[in-house]
């Protein structure tokens, strides 16, 4: 396999430079950035494809930086293929139109993970879809800041998110909602064997008004307890947080 060892990667840098591809395809062909990755920086149509058994990893991950990042994306799809981010993964961190997808037995590892993070990174989609496809951070938020966002768990596919403490007896470890302008975002989870695991409480509706979670066909949620508390899945936290 080929192997690239870089600082920051990029993207599509500037407004100009869209429509760039990048693949890191087979056993032990690996693109190691040792600070960032932003995929779509200023620009949009960029595409990243991790296939069969390679790995991309960094610092932190961004997909859709800037307001102009539109359509942005990346596919990790394979036995083997992962994608690490030692901190955060942001999808859509200013920009619209953003996917992820994990599939065929694909992972993806974050600190905590945001669908949707400013105002205007709206309409962000994450599928993950087929069994042993992972995504497994600490938090996670779809719609942090804003709207229309989704998360879709399919055939199979697996979401966790870890956190926990017995410091914090109302803790969640994932927020469907998050502020306020973080409305009408939606979660799906669909089809037997997929699963969206959570370490301590589920949220729809932290301050955000108007979203959805849908469990069919065999999807299952699972809530572990927090601290000295039961497992709980709290529909809207805060009074703006109608759902």
């Amino acid at each position: 396999g080929g192997f690239v060892r870089d600082r920051f990667g990029y993207l599509g840098f500037n407004s100009s430079g869209r429509s760039n591809a990048v693949l890191v395809s087979g056993s032990s062909s690996i693109w190691r950035n040792s600070s960032d990755l932003i995929v779509g920086r200023s620009s949009r149509n960029n595409r990243v494809s991790v296939t069969d058994g390679g790995v991309v990893s960094n610092i932190f991950g961004y997909l859709g930086y800037n307001i102009s990042s539109s359509n942005n994306s990346v596919l990790v799809a394979g036995t083997g293929s992962i994608w690490k981010n030692a901190a955060d993964l942001s999808i859509g961190t200013n920009g619209m139109g953003n996917s992820l997808v994990i599939s065929g037995g694909g992972q993806v590892l974050d600190g905590s993970g945001y669908i949707g993070g400013g105002v205007t990174s709206v309409s962000n989609t994450v599928l993950v879809t087929d069994a042993g496809s992972v995504w497994n951070g600490t938090n996670l938020y779809i719609g942090y800041s804003a709207a229309c966002n989704n998360l879709v768990i399919s055939n199979g596919g697996c979401v966790r998110a870890s956190y926990s403490s017995i410091f914090d007896p109302l803790s969640f470890s994932s927020y469907l909602g998050y502020n306020e302008s973080g409305s009408n975002n939606s979660v799906l989870v669909t089809g037997a064997g997929s699963v969206w695991s959570n370490g301590s409480g589920l949220c729809v509706g932290y301050f955000g008004a108007n979203n959805r979670l849908v469990i069919a066909d065999g999807g299952r949620i699972t809530v572990a307890p927090s601290g000295f508390d039961p497992s709980f899945i709290m529909v809207g936290f805060n009074p703006s947080g109608s759902n």
